[in-house]
């Protein structure tokens, strides 16, 4: 799954020359200060991710459990894969209300382009959230492509309805590279915002930051 560098995502102009480390110190807490709403949410993205992390390892036990034979009961495979899919869907939803809210345009570059495995999780977890509509009989069992699908894995894939999920360590390398850039945009459009709106607010805030 390639993805955009965070040190692509284009700066504004003003900030071409300035140096890694200074930019490191910029809070991006600072400048959301007075924007409760986007500051939790940013807050909470980082909060399922590492939530999902902690998923991982349980993920990689319960897949060791059925490695040594002890039964996928025992391995709580399936419930584990889930929630695991339930933090990506969070830091989804929570980064798509902040692109809503702000309407920046390097946010918004970088939710494009990594809809294709936010979107692909979001519905493998919509699948297992509400396996029971798609179980015989259920009323959207019709939608699936593969409907005798329901829940299966090899290695760190897993298929439900005939549809694929790679869910191992690349999956999660792509979802902290989504995090990463999502921040790093969110800063830049942030600055480049704020230097248009209130410079001299701005100025203090980097100051201040700078000084820690």
């Amino acid at each position: 799954m390639p993805s955009l560098k965070v040190g692509e995502i284009a700066p504004p102009p003003f900030m071409a020359r300035w140096p890694e480390y200074a930019i490191s110190a910029i809070r991006l807490d600072s400048l959301l200060m007075d924007e409760v709403s986007i500051m939790l949410a940013v807050s909470s993205i980082e909060s399922y991710f590492s939530a999902a992390r902690i998923q991982k390892k349980r993920i990689g036990k319960a897949i060791a459990k059925l490695n040594r034979g002890t039964g996928v009961q025992d391995s709580n495979l399936h419930s584990e894969v889930h929630f695991y899919l339930v933090c990506v869907s969070r830091i989804a939803s929570f980064a798509r209300f902040v692109a809503g809210c702000t309407r920046f345009p390097r946010v918004a570059r970088v939710l494009k382009r990594h809809r294709k495995i936010l979107d692909a999780s979001v519905k493998m977890r919509n699948h297992l959230e509400h396996i029971e509509e798609r179980f015989p009989g259920g009323n959207k069992r019709s939608r699936l492509v593969a409907p005798g699908d329901l829940f299966n894995t090899w290695g760190t894939t897993m298929s439900f309805g005939g549809e694929p999920l790679e869910f191992g360590p690349s999956h999660t390398d792509a979802i902290r590279t989504f995090v990463s850039e999502f921040r790093r945009a969110l800063l830049y459009d942030k600055i480049e915002s704020m230097a248009e709106a209130d410079p001299d607010r701005l100025a203090v805030l980097l100051r201040r930051d700078a000084g820690r």
